[in-house]
């Protein structure tokens, strides 16, 4: 019998380990609900990504990500939650069993791709390093933000957060390559964003008609970068923390630093939709570039998470505002992760 952890796991698993690191419900997304958005966020109440709510076989991918994080729950709760060297070893076992299970997925995805003769097949490994590294650099720049960064913490706070990367990869993965079952999906946040959704919606609702995929490609394109300027605009906030915590930082300095490591992590990404598009499903159909730009979203969303990681009070789930109806990027029509 498989063991599947339940979306808002995730939340709660991170808030127990750094127990300062964030609020109530500082990562958790509005759940979604039948709504105008496109792309794979999702109901998060449902285990599978069939909207009727029958369960599908796991990928071999997604079986070993799901044994990866049970295991880390597991040694969890058998340890002392004050010992931050414990749980620093715990994150990094987490992070090395992500590593492993994603590198093995990326001979699946490169064979897809050969199968096709896409040019990327061969680059499947630079791509692989790119989003890790960056992902790494980022969360070490974000890190000192922390209230707990020059504390015993910091490792602990950085070493979740480099989990987190390679869950968030794992998550990308699932959503979108042909792994031969129906793909998972990743959360949406329509509630965290919605200035964003607000332009998303008027763009779908209003459409021009000339060229319809077009145009959803386009939307889809601007709510990703709507989410970016939003998480960019928290950038000086972020600075000033390191500097206060640091003393001697320069706030314009660490401010350079932080965007150009978050840009970096960003492209880096883009790069992973394009390769997980082209051995997607639709790897061969007119709506290969509706997956790219629907994959963009999401890892502009996850990008949110990693910011909530280490400074919940600056980005929520907008769960403050009562007057928000649904909170996925495609209203809860596909299913969801079950990590």
């Amino acid at each position: 019998m498989r063991l599947i952890l339940p979306p808002s796991s995730l939340p709660l698993v991170l808030c127990s380990v750094l127990a300062s690191a964030c609020g109530d419900e500082a990562l958790g997304r509005g759940e979604g609900s039948a709504g105008t958005a496109v792309t794979k966020g999702d109901d998060l109440d449902e285990n599978t990504s069939t909207t009727s709510g029958d369960d599908v076989p796991f990928t071999a991918h997604h079986d070993a990500v799901v044994e990866c994080e049970a295991i880390a729950a597991h040694a969890r709760d058998h340890l002392n939650a004050a010992r931050a060297d414990e749980l620093v070893a715990v994150e990094r076992e987490r992070t090395d069993c992500l590593v492993a299970a994603n590198d093995a997925a990326r001979e699946t995805v490169a064979a897809v791709l050969a199968a096709s003769g896409d040019s990327w097949a061969d680059q499947t490994v630079g791509v692989w390093d790119a989003q890790r590294s960056t992902a790494v650099n980022a969360c070490n720049g974000l890190v000192e933000a922390h209230g707990e960064a020059v504390g015993d913490r910091r490792p602990v706070v950085a070493a979740t957060c480099i989990a987190l990367g390679e869950l968030q990869f794992a998550e990308v993965l699932d959503a979108y390559v042909d792994f031969g079952e129906v793909p998972f999906s990743i959360p949406g946040a329509r509630d965290r964003y919605p200035s964003c959704y607000t332009a998303y919606d008027d763009a779908v609702n209003n459409p021009a008609g000339v060229d319809p995929l077009a145009e959803s490609v386009a939307a889809e394109e601007q709510l990703a970068e709507c989410i970016h300027a939003e998480h960019d605009a928290l950038v000086p906030e972020l600075a000033a923390r390191v500097a206060e915590l640091f003393p001697g930082r320069d706030a314009v300095q660490v401010e350079g630093e932080l965007l150009a490591a978050m840009t970096a992590q960003i492209e880096a990404r883009t790069t992973v939709c394009i390769v997980a598009a082209h051995a997607g499903v639709d790897r061969d159909a007119p709506e290969l570039d509706l997956e790219r730009a629907e994959c963009l979203v999401d890892v502009a969303v996850q990008a949110g998470d990693v910011i909530a990681l280490v400074a919940p009070d600056l980005i929520g789930d907008g769960s403050a505002n009562d007057d928000a109806a649904d909170g996925g990027t495609d209203g809860g029509e596909s299913g969801s992760t079950s990590l």
